[in-house]
């Protein structure tokens, strides 16, 4: 997969009434997931950001089946961490594991181009890679929320790749 440049995001969009950009991504790859996706005029988030707000979380962050709030006392599962650490960065995603990852997406094949913010999905879980050769998850109650070797964590479901999103630069 490629990440459209600027120039087609632009060339390729047009505003609706709330300032939305509705955006169809065209490539020659046939492991573009979503063709379609909403940024919000502008915004542009880097993965390095994703990634600083996902490490202010290891082992602090509380894990709770179900939550969406890494909070001490509250706590969040691998899906509702990723939301949680994305929303943080004015990005809002589905709720589910699946979704976050099919949803405004490209997949990443060549395993050298995993970058920041990519994330990394099965079909029941979901992580944030740091581009270091690690990922960030919600593990479970006992781990909470760790940073560990990308290739030493088994999510969940059949593991289904990793996936940029196209709003992460």
């Amino acid at each position: 997969g490629r990440k459209a440049t600027e120039t087609e995001i632009l060339e390729n969009s047009s505003k609706n009434t709330d300032g939305i950009i509705q955006a169809a991504l065209h490539t020659e790859s046939s492991k573009t997931v979503v063709s379609r996706y909403q940024v919000k005029s502008g915004l542009r988030i880097l993965g390095s950001d994703i990634v600083k707000e996902a490490r202010k979380w290891v082992n602090y962050g509380q894990y709770a089946f179900g939550g969406v709030d890494p909070t001490p006392g509250r706590g969040a599962d691998c899906s509702g961490f990723v939301q949680y650490v994305f929303k943080q960065n004015g990005i809002e995603l589905p709720r589910g594991a699946y979704e976050q990852g099919l949803t405004n997406t490209i997949q990443i094949t060549d395993i050298s181009q995993i970058r920041a913010g990519d994330l990394q999905v099965w079909s029941g879980h979901i992580g944030i890679c740091t581009g270091q050769g690690t990922s960030i998850h919600a593990l479970n109650p006992g781990m909470g929320i760790q940073e560990l070797p990308m290739f030493s964590v088994y999510g969940s479901g059949a593991f289904l790749g990793f996936f940029r999103r196209v709003d992460v630069e």
